[in-house]
């Protein structure tokens, strides 16, 4: 949002999470960015990154995505298997 520092910077997965009283290790950013990847590496938080996107599936590794999906019903089986 516009009151908050613009990702990657964590503040707003940080007050999020706060806010909501969850904690990172029950949370998960998806997004298609190096930005968005970057604002959960940097809140602690698993970062699903999809390959459909704006950027590369190499620029999304690299940002420090902890896992990949290539279309929408990979990624709901993804969070299945995290969140169980």
């Amino acid at each position: 949002t516009d009151e908050n520092i613009p990702k990657p910077n964590p503040a707003m997965a940080i007050k999020a999470m706060k806010d909501s009283g969850v904690q990172n290790k029950f949370c998960v950013i998806i997004g298609d960015t190096i930005n968005d990847l970057g604002l959960g590496v940097n809140a602690g938080i698993t970062s699903i990154g999809v390959t459909w996107g704006y950027n590369s599936r190499e620029l999304l590794t690299s940002a420090g995505a902890t896992h990949l999906v290539n279309n929408a019903n990979d990624e709901g089986k993804l969070r299945k298997n995290i969140f169980g």
